[in-house]
């Protein structure tokens, strides 16, 4: 009960806010569409924080562009094991066994060996960060951000880490799923951007 009071209590000041602007506006700007999700799918709740926090860490982090180093190395292993596979069964068709053996072979081996690298990029060096973005002057300023949402548990994490040539500093904020969510399973983007907020406050302090 408390938890939705909570709730409720921070919709009424989001819909203040959000009336007050609006009143204020001259031109008729179309309003975002909220965010409605399951809240007992652990997967898309996750998803969706992740997606939440990457864009209010970019929107406050304006020295920063985001890396996508990561899914780039992923989708070009993805794309080149299917490629040699669909060029296996191609050549295939059109030349018989056995003379097609060899070329169909390194197809095949390829595409293994490919699959069996993202599988295990998957299992054992996914970082699977919210965001990783670099310093647009200085690469060796990074920032990552990941949301730590254990499974069949309310309670999340979010850690913001920043790496620099002095060294790396970590600041955490715990909460619970119904931080950042109604009862309806709707988003709260304003407390989502406060988190944000009052983790890069914590790491300029430290600086």
């Amino acid at each position: 009960m408390a938890k939705s009071a909570r709730g409720s209590k921070r919709r009424s000041n989001e819909a203040a806010t959000s009336k007050a602007s609006s009143e204020e506006e001259v031109d008729d700007v179309p309003e975002e569409k909220p965010v409605v999700i399951a809240k007992w799918d652990c997967q898309t709740v996750k998803n969706t924080l992740d997606d939440a926090f990457r864009k209010a860490a970019m929107e406050q982090l304006p020295d920063f562009k985001e890396s996508h180093a990561e899914e780039d190395f992923k989708l070009w292993a993805a794309g080149i094991g299917c490629f040699f596979a669909g060029a296996g069964c191609i050549y295939g068709l059109f030349v018989p066994h056995p003379e097609s053996a060899p070329i169909v072979g390194i197809c095949v081996a390829v595409y293994f060996i490919l699959m069996t690298v993202l599988n295990a990029h998957a299992m054992f060096f996914d970082s699977k960060l919210a965001l990783y973005a670099v310093h647009k002057e200085n690469p060796a300023r990074r920032v990552s951000v990941m949301v730590k949402l254990p499974r069949f548990d309310p309670r999340v994490s979010i850690v913001l880490e920043d790496l620099g040539a002095a060294g790396s500093q970590q600041i955490i904020h715990n909460g619970s799923v119904g931080d950042y969510f109604y009862e309806d399973g709707e988003m709260s983007n304003d407390a989502i951007h406060k988190t944000v907020a009052t983790l890069l406050a914590q790491r300029k302090k430290e600086d």
